[in-house]
């Protein structure tokens, strides 16, 4: 990773994040501006996934831009914007409940004010598609923009077609 990033951004030097389950996660000290590259094994499905999500949503203010993406086995690199601060992960494993709803709250407000404000025209741009069998006939109807964990759990008519989503 090193060799072929030093090739692309210069004289760098990776510094290992924490976080990351699913990948490994490195500031890459030198690059200005500051760059992260995100590393997956090639295998990792959800990895490509992440990376058509990010570039459909690279118009949003609050998605960090994608520099540049690479892939040679075993590895797929995907180099981005570093944003600096506490990383949402270790607060959410903190423990702090009342900051995990901020941030759930704020999560949920950007998504339905940027996210799901993009057209969708029938082309998923790679992003997995799944449907929803199971919310509230009068959810759907409404087309509500707010859905709470007591809204789920009903099976929907068969009448309606499913709610689709993408992961």
């Amino acid at each position: 990773m090193k060799n072929y990033l030093g090739e692309q951004y210069g004289d760098i030097t990776p510094i290992r994040l924490t976080g990351g389950y699913t990948n490994e996660t490195f500031l890459l000290k030198g690059t200005t501006p500051l760059l992260v590259a995100k590393v997956y094994n090639l295998d990792h499905k959800s990895s490509r996934n992440e990376i058509n999500c990010l570039k459909r949503t690279q118009r949003i203010s609050a998605v960090p831009k994608m520099y540049d993406l690479i892939e040679n086995s075993p590895s797929r690199i995907m180099v981005m914007a570093y944003c600096s601060g506490t990383s949402g992960q270790v607060i959410l494993d903190s423990g702090d409940i009342e900051t995990t709803k901020q941030i759930y709250k704020r999560l949920g407000e950007a998504l339905a004010r940027k996210v799901h404000a993009i057209k969708y025209n029938g082309d998923a741009f790679g992003i997995k598609e799944c449907e929803v069998h199971c919310l509230n006939d009068h959810l759907l109807l409404q087309g509500a923009t707010r859905i709470s964990c007591s809204d789920l759990g009903k099976t929907v008519s068969n009448n309606i077609a499913p709610f689709r989503y993408f992961l």
